[in-house]
This record gives structure tokens, sequence and C-alpha cells, in this order.
């Protein structure tokens, strides 16, 4: 379930590898169809906390993956946790560390590869797909994009996103 959430949601949110990684349930609203993102790169330095948007394709995701969340808590006889994906260890809840969400992103490229064409990928694509699909959609949302995935400046995302094409 975990790894069905992370494929659906990354492309449809643009968050980076750790914004979802260390989001909490609270953070996930799905009246308004949005995350807060609490833990923004460059956090401690220059980054401010802010809200991404859910884009449609990824909402079906979400639901099943909340109601597969509060199952697999409630199975360790738990009732609630903060980590929106929470992982056992210990005898208790907690984040994934670094290292347990790469497991589980090597997990998904072997799955994918079993057809017998090997799959790699990077997390971060997902965030890039997310900004290309949007600007190819619409250019004139650059500015609306760069603020979705925290950047300072729409000039940020021109610079890192090169096929971005303002006509």
């Amino acid at each position: 379930e975990v790894a069905r959430f992370l494929v659906a949601v990354y492309p449809y949110t643009g968050l980076r590898y750790n914004e979802l990684r260390l989001a909490h349930l609270e953070d996930i609203d799905t009246e308004e169809w949005s995350i807060f993102v609490r833990h923004p790169k460059g956090e401690k330095r220059y980054a401010r906390k802010r809200t991404a948007p859910i884009l449609p394709p990824a909402r079906e995701a979400v639901l099943r993956f909340l109601e597969a969340r509060e199952e697999r808590i409630r199975s360790k006889g738990v009732m609630q946790t903060e980590a929106l994906i929470p992982v056992w260890r210990d005898g208790r809840f907690g984040f994934y560390s670094y290292a347990q969400f790469r497991r589980i992103k090597s997990d998904i490229e072997e799955r994918a590869s079993k057809g017998g064409k090997p799959v790699k990928f990077h997390i971060k694509t997902f965030r890039d797909t997310f900004v290309q699909m949007n600007i190819d959609r619409d250019p004139s949302l650059l500015s609306q994009v760069s603020v979705t995935v925290g950047h300072a400046t729409s000039r940020t995302t021109e610079e890192s996103y090169g096929r971005i094409s303002v006509k």
C-alpha cells in the first residue's frame, strides 16, 4: 500500500522525497485536497512551510491508502500515530527512515522489472513530472507551480526544469 501511495502521490503533488516521508496524518486535507508541507527542503535556513495541492489523479489512491493505514495501525492495537506513512519498529509506529524509504523505492523497481526489462527511476523524477505536466498544460501557471513546489521564484523553476518554455 505504501508503494502504491508513493507512486500515485508524488507526481500529483510535486513534493520532494522527505516532504512526503516526514508528513503527518493531520497534514492531509481530503476536503480541500491539499497537503501541508511542514518539513520543506532548507527548513532551517530559507524555506517556508507551504500547502501543496493533491491533483485529481491521486485522490482515489490517497483515500485507499488512508483506509489501509487505519487498518494497519489498528491491527497493532494502536488508535493513532502522527506519521502519515507510519512504519512499525521496536514495538511502536514512527516515521520511515531515509534508508527504509529507499528500500520501498527498490521494491517498486524490482516489481516493475518482473516483465523482463530492468526499471530504474529517481523519486525526483516524479517531481519533475509534476512541474512539466502542469507547465505544459498551461504555461501561465509557472508562478503558481513555482510556489507549489517551494521555489523562491519562478526563475528557479525555469532554471531547474530546462524544458519549460513560456510563450
